[in-house]
């Protein structure tokens, strides 16, 4: 069975219109210069979505609670200066990162001087087995369940081509994907700013388009 999670990515201000490092206690991005909003996962592209919205707003009242200084900005593409871009690295750095391309794209399109912000799209093909115990009383049965490698640049490429506009727009390119140590797989070529519901019906599409 086909599971899809959302992901979405913010940048952070303060009230004088500086981008910020992410604080300790909001969930970033690998680079630290991005808030990051993750859904769970459902068998349902809706669900989905109200899951990374609820997540969303789980974020800004975190944020407004917390502090009355800060803010989330949907923009696909910002600059982020050298000093804070040093401060974020030294802060959240975690190496070297595993994240593919179709076509042979090293990186976005966005200058040194920008950063770029995303939704990330994750699949998952879950499958079970079983197998069975035995005592002298009775038997028992165990089941497991695990991700399946399935053909995702076919997906990939879908994603690719609905939403060129989109990703050309955001100086993203094409094509990005990661696949994670549990076999699920990340579309990351989306911009943050792409309408969420079009989004879970164009899932839909792709799942009776091709029984995922």
């Amino acid at each position: 069975m086909f599971k899809y999670g959302l992901e979405q990515e913010f940048f952070i201000e303060n009230d004088k219109s500086n981008l910020v490092v992410v604080p300790d206690y909001l969930p970033h991005d690998s680079c630290g210069l991005l808030v990051e909003a993750r859904g769970k996962p459902f068998a349902s592209p809706f669900d989905a979505v109200c899951s990374l919205m609820a997540d969303v707003l789980r974020i800004k009242r975190q944020v407004s609670e917390l502090t009355e200084d800060l803010n989330l900005l949907k923009q696909p593409i910002m600059q982020v200066s050298r000093v804070l871009r040093i401060e974020a690295q030294r802060k959240y750095e975690k190496g070297l990162l595993s994240y593919k391309n179709l076509y042979g794209f090293n990186h976005h399109a966005n200058k040194i001087t920008e950063q770029t912000a995303g939704i990330h799209v994750s699949f998952t093909n879950e499958k079970e087995f079983s197998y069975y115990t035995q005592n002298r009383k009775s038997c028992e049965r165990t089941t497991h369940t695990y991700n399946t490698i399935w053909d995702f640049p076919t997906i990939v490429t879908a994603f690719d081509k609905r939403y060129s506009k989109e990703i050309a727009e955001a100086k993203r390119k094409p094509g990005f994907y990661e696949i994670k140590d549990n076999g699920r797989i990340e579309y990351r070529s989306l911009p943050n700013n792409i309408d969420l519901e079009k989004l879970a019906n164009f899932i839909l599409d792709l799942k009776r388009l091709y029984g995922m």
